[in-house]
């Protein structure tokens, strides 16, 4: 390379940046502290789809999240333009999936980018060209590279070429593997680097940056080569922080054997919903399939932040989750060449030792939305613990939902022109016509017909005996699709899940596969739909029943999602109570699989009688709505009323125990369904049973609001 061109390389590339002679072979640029000394940076990973699968949400959150942190650069962890990368330094792909959509002035810093896997299927070399930062001066993409920030050295390595498989099975992709040829001795050299770099480092934090994963229990899980190349020369020298992207998740895994923080940020547009094989839970600390981003910063206490995912709905109609609030804290301050100390806890809630020095340990804290107030949670108090350096890291990962007011996720569905709504609900049903299924779901053609309904809703225990084994499971064509043929049935389906549900592979009913099999599908765990008038809010009532977690007999629940138990459910119970307490709407009506009250084979679901029904005594819920029992009935108890319908296909004749007949005001036990018509001052419940007979009728009047 002549001297010339060495000249412009550093001035495209240095002019904010001090590109240094290293013993080491890999340039070096030198990034500043802020003038506290702090350090504040987000990591997003896997983004580039033109703004599609929520990257411009998770851009817009990136900018509130940046402004709030005062960042002092962005790191990209590969994947940076799907699905093959550039095709040269003329795509457009550069301006719509980066120039144009990370357009908040917080962003406006320098970017730290490494090449992925799917880069390398594309004109690589246009990525790492100056020509791009002519375009748009905070790109900066080399291969391998070292970023020098004063308390912290970044490591970035170029961690495509170590994979075998790129090379050996390719399958239909063609990579572009200019400039790595030979590739035995240019991974040789690079790993030299890497080690050496590493020695030399001055620096409190050594982190590595690289696309693949290290750990993980995502899709892609550990990288063979990385572990048996790479790994040792971390774990040699003491390396902090291992960060990736590569699997379409969020994910902290803590080594046991070393102390490295592997962290993955790949969440950057597209997710993969349930993609999650076991892992160690020692090691395990966090683990999110949704999108999202990272930040790290080495003097913030505490904020907020936010992650989307999508719904299952289509792209088009996606209604947004915002993860906001629930923060996850890890203080870490090691005292250099200290082997060990017994902490204690002061009054302050700071960890302290006799000589005033902050030492290891885990908080977390939760940030309640109504008060603001802060929960702090101890753990592994007083453990003895060795120490290597003096240092504060926060690394803060979100796990709560949270969108508007409330945290469930949020649906429309409009009124008819004069002001009425019209609904149809049936539960317990996916027998594959069996059991009369086929015969409530003609019926039911023909009373949504008469009706003009709007929606259908369903109260779970939609396919069984075991939910589905998957998207592709036949069973939701032969139960579902094939089953509710009639004209009047062709809009949209509310779903809940109901025990049946989880014992099979309950993520394939909250998939938008099904969605696209069939638009009237509509799955989540909980949910509002506001429909003017009405607000539905529909409870994941599964995971409330102990027995199902204590005594699962021959089933097996397929709990992910809500394996932190305890939490999910106390996050759940304040989102409905949210939920309700903000509700404008005439009508309040809550949906779930579990009956609350009932005469019926299951009865009282006693979890739910004490934490569920005192939220809708409080909040003068009108109707809860379950299945769970297989019949029909109606209780009316303290203002609300209780109306199960569960007779969708199999019912259980004579199963019926006594209760109060002031309250009972009907149970019937064979198949049928339930209709509901409203308008803002009346609401009429009917029940039918397998011919079509009205069985039961119910009109509830609502109290025009009095004028203050």
């Amino acid at each position: 390379m002549s001297l010339t061109l060495i000249i412009t390389f550093i001035a495209l590339l240095g002019s904010l940046y001090v590109f240094c002679p290293s013993s080491a072979e890999l340039p070096w640029f030198e990034h500043p502290a802020k003038p506290d000394g702090s350090l504040s940076f987000l990591v997003v990973g896997d983004w580039g789809r033109r703004g599609a699968y929520n990257q411009t949400k998770v851009a817009h959150q990136m900018g509130i999240v940046g402004e709030k942190l005062k960042i002092d650069f962005i790191i990209s962890t590969g994947d940076n333009f799907y699905d093959d990368g550039l095709t040269g330094v003329d795509d457009v792909a550069f301006f719509e999936s980066f120039v144009n959509i990370y357009t908040a002035p917080s962003l406006a810093k320098q970017w730290y980018n490494v090449l992925g896997n799917h880069d390398y299927r594309g004109d690589v070399e246009a990525q790492l060209s100056p020509v791009l930062r002519d375009i748009d001066s905070r790109w900066l993409c080399l291969r391998s590279f070292i970023v020098n920030a004063e308390i912290a050295e970044f490591i970035f390595v170029d961690t495509t070429p170590f994979v075998d498989k790129y090379f050996t099975d390719p399958e239909d992709h063609v990579y572009d593997w200019s400039g790595i040829q030979p590739r035995k001795s240019y991974l040789a050299n690079l790993l030299k680097d890497v080690d050496s770099a590493l020695k030399e480092s001055t620096a409190k934090w050594k982190i590595v940056v690289g696309h693949h994963t290290i750990k993980s229990s995502g899709h892609h899980g550990n990288t063979h080569e990385l572990n048996l190349q790479l790994l040792p020369i971390l774990q040699e020298n003491e390396v902090d922080l291992y960060i990736n992207g590569h699997d379409h998740c969020l994910e902290r895994i803590s080594s046991t054997e070393s102390g490295i923080q592997f962290l993955t940020s790949g969440g950057g547009s597209k997710a993969w919903k349930g993609d999650i094989d076991w892992w160690n839970p020692k090691e395990d600390k966090f683990y999110y399939d949704g999108q999202a981003i990272l930040t790290i910063s080495t003097s913030v206490k505490r904020f907020d932040m936010i992650s989307f995912r999508p719904s299952i709905l289509p792209e088009t109609d996606q209604t947004v989750f915002k993860l906001q609030l629930l923060i996850l804290e890890i203080l870490i301050a090691i005292k250099r060449d200290f082997g060990g100390i017994d902490v204690v806890e002061r009054d302050s809630g700071e960890i302290v030792a006799d000589d005033g020095l902050r030492f290891e340990f885990l908080w977390c804290f939760r940030l309640v939305r109504s008060v603001g107030e802060l929960q702090v949670l101890p753990i592994n108090m007083g453990m003895q613990i060795p120490f290597k350096k003096l240092m504060l890291l926060h690394i803060i990962f979100i796990a709560c939902l949270r969108l508007s007011a409330a945290e469930l996720q949020r649906f429309e569905h409009r009124l008819k022109h004069d002001g009425s709504l019209s609904f149809l609900v049936v539960g317990d049903w996916g027998r594959r016509g069996s059991y009369n299924q086929s015969l409530v779901a003609y019926q039911m053609g023909l009373i949504g017909e008469k009706l003009e309904i709007d929606f259908v809703i369903s109260t779970g225990d939609n396919f069984y005996e075991d939910g589905l084994t998957g998207e592709d499971d036949p069973a939701f064509l032969d139960s579902f699709t094939s089953i509710y043929t009639a004209p009047s049935l062709q809009k949209q389906w509310y779903n809940v899940l109901g025990n049946h549900d989880y014992r099979g592979d309950v993520e394939a009913q909250l998939s938008p596969v099904l969605t696209r099999k069939d638009s009237r599908w509509l799955c989540s765990r909980s949910f509002i739909l506001d429909a003017e008038i009405a607000e539905f809010v529909f409870v994941d009532t599964t995971p409330f029943v102990d027995e199902y977690f204590e005594d699962p007999g021959d089933s097996t629940y397929d709990w992910r999602g809500v394996y932190r138990r305890k939490e999910y459910l106390s996050d759940l119970l304040k989102d409905v109570d949210g939920a309700l307490k903000n509700s404008k709407a005439k009508w309040k009506i809550v949906v779930g699989h579990h009956t609350i009250k009932s005469a019926g084979h299951h009865g009282v679901t006693k979890e739910l009688l004490l934490r569920l029904l005192p939220i809708l005594e409080e909040n003068n819920v009108d109707m809860y709505v379950n299945g769970h029992d297989h019949c029909l009935q109606h209780i009316s108890s303290n203002g609300i009323e209780f109306l199960t319908s569960g007779g969708g296909s199999k019912a259980w004749r004579g199963d019926r125990n006594w209760w109060s007949p002031e309250e009972l005001k009907l149970y019937y036990d064979g198949q049928g369904f339930m209709s509901v018509k409203m308008t803002r001052s009346e609401a009429v419940v009917l029940f039918y049973d397998v011919h079509g007979n009205i069985l039961h009728k119910w009109s509830i009047p609502k109290e025009p609001l009095k004028a203050a």
